[in-house]
């Protein structure tokens, strides 16, 4: 039997757990770091909004019982997360499933997060530079500037090796965001536009 023929004969919760557990491998620990320094970014009985991706993931995880009240997401890993969980309450972004991602997107996914509020945002970014926050695909773009819509303030969750990655999609100049929680101070010209923006720099330790 082929390795191909064998993934795709393992249950469609098993080869997820894979994806992500490969993605997550990726910077593990400064992730880790980052959704636990993100908590303090929430108030008891807050709603958010978590991003896709495996930083809003490790902020998932961090989350302790009875911290928010309700979390909004369009990430499928998540999801799967927080079904296992007896609260907080979720609520899913269904739409056309972004399968790189794992997330969902599209004109569903927009109609569904534009009847809704939350406090917080965190959201997930394959590159920043002085210019703004990056990904990798144009199909996610107007989902997460519907989050970013929708909420009070936007929080990025993003390590330091964010900061010398390229992604080809601008989603937003740094003027959008309100907080970077990362695992390591920018390098000067990116701390200067972000002073500039008046973006909080929150560095994990």
């Amino acid at each position: 039997m082929s390795a191909s023929a064998s993934w795709r004969r393992e249950p469609p919760l098993e080869r997820a757990r894979k994806w992500l557990d490969a993605r997550a491998a990726v910077d593990a620990e400064a992730k880790r770091r980052i959704g636990k320094r993100a908590l303090d970014w929430i108030t008891p009985g807050d709603t958010i909004a978590i991003d896709a991706g495996t930083t809003g993931f490790a902020l998932a995880e961090a989350l302790p019982a009875g911290l928010v009240n309700c979390v909004v997401t369009p990430s499928l890993p998540v999801l799967q997360l927080l079904a296992d969980r007896a609260e907080p309450h979720t609520i899913g972004l269904a739409g056309d499933l972004h399968r790189p991602s794992r997330a969902f997107a599209g004109p569903l996914a927009i109609e569904a997060a534009a009847g809704l509020r939350v406090r917080t945002f965190f959201l997930g970014a394959a590159a920043v530079d002085s210019k703004g926050a990056y990904i990798e695909a144009d199909i996610e773009k107007p989902t997460k500037l519907k989050l970013m819509e929708i909420a009070d303030r936007v929080v990025l969750l993003a390590a330091d090796t964010k900061f010398s990655a390229v992604a080809p999609v601008l989603l937003c100049p740094l003027g959008r965001i309100d907080a970077l929680v990362t695992n390591a101070a920018p390098e000067a010209k990116l701390m200067t536009a972000l002073s500039i923006s008046k973006t909080s720099v929150d560095v994990a330790s």
